[in-house]
């Protein structure tokens, strides 16, 4: 596996010439590009670089949640499973090549979870904002992706909930299992209930800009903000905000058990990616003659 180079960026400035952006996956907080070796890296400084064993490793930490603020979610897990899937859709030359190595990943990962994540439910999205909303009746989650999927099951049996996004078509799904769930564009002027759950990847002067515009008539009180890192707190002074870091606190009683069960598992996430390393068979024609 010497053919792979990935470029880690933890911030969502875009990467420059990268022609075939369906290689570059982003979350709320990194991007990652999936590059042939010996390409010309458009890096910068903080941008870190992988390649072999490191690289499956450190995707492999990822996607099992490890290093996630919430650690052992699932969102980004399903998240990663989406992009393979787009990507490998495209079709071309490099994806395919890459298709064993994305389905050793998910198939590690998934073993990785069940053996040693399972019990960790209580520290999901889901379960603290039912948790920091519970004297909330009512919940306007901004985003329509996985994480407000994760986030609606813990919710929906005690709150009246709306979902809000760009694409209101696309949080049609949700209709199937919430029949009463109420579904409204980030465009319009919906009325908003006064818990807001922010789960969409807006920078904090979007986000403040669409809340002055609804304040007037649908004032929002609370806001939980699971977008990653609070650049500028300042702006948002006048609501009862509780951002990621917040919501960590409230898993701080497990720290000492979770930390040593982090570290044991990233010991063998390194062992697992050096086996299987050392089992790939190299061979001239490139990555599709990977043993998977």
């Amino acid at each position: 596996m010497q053919d792979i180079l990935l470029l880690h960026r933890h911030s969502h400035k875009v990467f420059s010439g990268i022609v075939d952006q369906s290689l570059v996956w982003k979350t709320c907080l990194r991007q990652i590009a999936f590059l042939p070796e010996g390409s010309d890296l458009p890096w910068e400084e903080g941008d870190e670089i992988y390649s072999g064993a490191e690289a499956f490793a450190f995707l492999l930490e990822i996607i099992c949640g490890l290093k996630s603020p919430i650690v052992g979610e699932t969102e980004i897990f399903g998240q990663f499973k989406n992009f393979t899937s787009k990507a490998l859709e495209s079709k071309n030359a490099m994806t395919l090549q890459l298709r064993g190595f994305f389905q050793s990943l998910i198939q590690m990962a998934k073993s990785l979870r069940t053996e040693h994540l399972v019990g960790l439910g209580s520290q999901g999205y889901g379960s603290l904002v039912r948790k920091l909303s519970k004297n909330d009746p009512a919940v306007t989650l901004l985003g329509s992706g996985q994480l407000v999927e994760e986030i609606l099951p813990w919710l929906s049996k005690e709150k009246a909930l709306q979902v809000v996004c760009r694409h209101p078509e696309k949080a049609q799904r949700f209709k199937e299992k919430y029949s009463t769930l109420k579904i409204d564009s980030l465009d319009g002027t919906p009325e908003l209930y006064a818990c807001l759950v922010v789960a969409a990847p807006l920078t904090d002067e979007e986000l403040l800009r669409w809340l002055n515009s609804h304040q007037a008539s649908h004032p929002v009180g609370k806001i939980l903000d699971l977008r990653g890192e609070l650049e500028r707190p300042e702006l948002f002074h006048e609501y009862q905000f509780i951002g990621l870091k917040d919501v960590f606190r409230n898993i701080e009683e497990n720290k000492k058990d979770l930390s040593q069960r982090v570290i044991t598992l990233k010991d063998l996430v390194r062992q697992r990616a050096q086996d299987y390393f050392e089992r790939c068979l190299h061979r001239p024609f490139g990555w599709e003659d990977l043993c998977v």
